[in-house]
This record gives C-alpha cells, sequence and structure tokens, in this order.
C-alpha cells in the first residue's frame, strides 16, 4: 500500500507498417528477432509488434519525483499512466543534478538548511495518503540519487530518432 511510480521508454518498431511488396527491405533494416515459448504460445510474430517498452526505474513512495510528473503533465491526482517528454526527463535530470551538486558541496556531505532549501525549490516533497515522508532527509536524497539513474537510463537512446521515442510515467496509490 502506498505510492509506486514506474517510468517506461517506448521505442517505436512500426513491424505492422511493413508491405509484401518491400518485405525485404523490411527485414534488412529490423534486426529484432522473436521466438521462444511465450512467442509461440501466444502467436507474436516480430512483424505484429509496434513498439518496444523498456522499463527504466520505479520508486517506492519518492512522492518529490511523483509531485514533478503530476506538475508537468498537468494532473494533479494522476494515479496511472501519462505520457512525458524527453524534456520533461532531462528537466527532472539536471534538478537532480542540482539537488545533488548542493549537498556534495557540504562538509561530509551534510543535509544543511542550504542543502534543504535547494531541495524543496526544485523538488518539494509531496503530501498524499501512504505518499512515504515529506522530510528532506537521507532517503530523500536516496530517492533523488536513484532518480537521477533512471534518467541516466532512460535518455541512454544511442542512434534512436527522436518521433521513435516516447516516455511513459506510471504511478499507483
Amino acid at each position: 500500500m502506498g505510492l509506486d511510480m514506474n517510468l517506461y521508454r517506448k521505442l517505436y518498431y512500426g513491424g505492422e507498417y511493413k508491405t509484401h511488396e518491400k518485405d525485404h527491405e523490411w527485414k534488412e533494416s529490423h534486426s529484432l528477432t522473436v521466438g521462444g515459448e511465450y512467442a509461440d504460445k501466444y502467436g507474436i510474430k516480430v512483424e505484429d509488434i509496434s513498439e518496444i517498452k523498456i522499463a527504466c526505474g520505479y520508486w517506492r513512495k519518492a512522492n518529490q519525483v511523483h509531485k514533478y510528473f503530476c506538475d508537468s503533465v498537468n494532473q494533479p491526482d494522476l494515479n496511472g499512466y501519462a505520457r512525458v517528454s524527453t524534456s520533461d526527463i532531462v528537466e527532472l535530470q539536471m534538478r537532480c543534478e542540482v539537488i545533488l551538486e548542493a549537498l556534495n558541496m557540504t562538509a561530509r556531505k551534510a543535509i544543511t538548511d542550504r542543502v534543504k532549501e535547494v531541495a524543496l525549490d526544485l523538488l518539494p516533497p509531496s503530501e498524499g495518503f501512504f505518499f512515504g515522508s515529506y522530510e528532506i532527509d537521507k532517503y530523500y536524497m536516496m530517492d533523488i540519487k536513484d532518480t537521477l539513474e533512471i534518467c541516466d537510463k532512460a535518455l541512454d537512446t544511442p542512434d534512436e530518432k527522436e518521433w521513435s521515442v516516447s516516455y511513459e510515467y506510471f504511478a499507483s496509490w
């Protein structure tokens, strides 16, 4: 019970748009293979795949991240899926970097009033039913570090065209 969140990267594959006339061209430009017991059981064929959904990360009760996405998509009570933009992910990544930089500038990486001020300005905690702590503490900072890693993974799309990548945020509470 509580706030569970995921971020997914979706890659357009376009298997359903292949034509019989250009079948050989399509096969040459798409290197995905599908096989195994699961694919056989459900009749999954590579030409039927339109997109690939990759889990980039999971959060548990990281309410500051949830608030960021709610604000980004203008859905204050987001409970379900929402499409988020690449710029939303880049902005979240930048905010996490600034917060961690403020923390690293302190003696012994202490959470000082200045660090709390930066965190509250960039990624303030959000209240909600079983949303976790509202404090700027070591657990908050662990969420920020995890979020930075999740953003890095989400944005790691070598050689992908901008139109072929999209992102989806999911929250359940």
